[in-house]
């Protein structure tokens, strides 16, 4: 079915009048969730994901995105963004049928008549047959609940296992504060001993271990257990074993254990390892201070990281509100001052109308086991 699908050339990002758009045909739907929620979220954080429209003259046909165009319109939007495309009938049918906006079942009824539609397109019956199948099986998607606040500091375990550490592509840059050690040769310390020192102390924090070859290992405590590892190099994350040498042992690395809150470090640790709930938003699609306060109204813990041309920023947050904000240009060091609240020099980055945000929230992952992480990096 991917064929009909295939990538092109001839696509565009817009900003399109509501007015110049004509909703195209769309499938009777069992199930569909009421489009207040979806009013509500225009309301206050704009359109985040944008519609497919294809060109039909001097106006446009609706592809994807239905209740998107409905919940704007009945929010008094004028314009809405797009990915405009040039596409036929099979592509625009395949790309309706996995539409991730829709609400909702596609009734029996409008299976038939999907049906009808792509014979009439010229997609091939045992194609249609297999898509028709796949849409009686899909599941409805239920609308994601609010959490309510923890009821007490101690931090929350997720139940399901989150992503990998150090996953994902996205520099996501380190808070400073004032060092503990800072700038230390492994020449002088045992890292491995280090490490297992600093768990037996209860440290909550970060452990950066920086090489002659711009290479970057951290560890990232909370309250005495390892929560994350990430290892970059160049400013982007790759999935290598950690670099712990003990005195005497190459690489020689420089050092440095930086306290952080523990608010701070559990908002790190998801930003480093929770999969991201709503990712590669946009900059001229959304409106930041809009983004935090839902984020705010639904107590989020976690982390919004910007990448923009310019550098990357993160806004950390607990119970909603932010716990430290802070932006960085490519390849900078965190410094020795704590960070501020403020989130303007995250929103400096994306003035320009540049760059994407991604959200990562939740809840705790669980912690990752030390002595083997120590294991693995040093064969003792």
């Amino acid at each position: 079915m991917t064929r009909w699908l295939a990538p092109t050339t001839s696509s565009r990002v817009d900003h399109v009048e509501l007015s110049a758009i004509d909703p195209g045909w769309e499938p009777e739907r069992t199930g569909e969730s009421p489009i207040e929620p979806a009013l509500a979220a225009i309301r206050a954080v704009g359109v985040l994901e944008p519609v497919l429209l294809r060109p039909r003259g001097d106006r446009y046909e609706l592809v994807t995105g239905h209740r998107t165009l409905r919940a704007a319109r009945a929010a008094g939007l004028g314009r809405l963004p797009a990915v405009v495309r040039e596409m036929g009938d099979a592509a625009a049918l395949m790309a309706l049928a996995l539409d991730g906006s829709a609400s909702g079942s596609i009734s029996d009824g409008g299976r038939v008549e999907f049906a009808r539609r792509l014979h009439g397109s010229g997609v091939p019956a045992d194609e249609v047959e297999d898509l028709l199948a796949a849409l009686q099986a899909a599941p409805v998607t239920a609308p994601r609940q609010r959490r309510p606040a923890a009821p007490g500091p101690a931090p929350v375990v997720a139940e399901t296992p989150p992503a990998p550490a150090g996953s994902g592509h996205r520099w996501t840059p380190l808070p400073g504060g004032p060092p503990l050690l800072s700038g230390v040769s492994s020449a002088f310390v045992d890292v491995p001993r280090l490490l297992a020192v600093l768990a037996a102390e209860g440290f909550t924090g970060t452990v950066e271990l920086r090489g002659p070859d711009r290479r970057d290992d951290v560890v990232i405590f909370i309250a005495g257990r390892c929560y994350a590892t990430v290892v970059e190099e160049n400013g982007s994350r790759v999935e290598r074993e950690l670099r712990l040498p003990a005195p005497g042992r190459r690489p020689e690395l420089e050092v440095t254990t930086r306290p952080q809150p523990p608010p701070v470090a559990a908002g790190l640790v998801m930003a480093l390892r929770m999969p991201a709930r709503l990712q590669g938003l946009h900059a001229s699609f959304f409106h930041l201070d809009r983004l935090l306060a839902v984020l705010g109204g639904d107590r989020a813990d976690g982390a919004c990281v910007v990448t923009a041309p310019r550098g990357s920023g993160v806004i950390l947050l607990a119970a909603g509100a932010p716990v430290a904000a802070y932006a960085r240009r490519p390849g900078e060091r965190p410094g020795s001052e704590p960070e501020g609240l403020e989130v303007e020099p995250v929103a400096e980055l994306l003035a320009l109308g540049a760059g994407e945000v991604d959200v990562h929230d939740g809840p705790l992952p669980p912690p990752l086991p030390l002595e083997g992480l120590i294991e693995d990096a040093t064969g003792r």
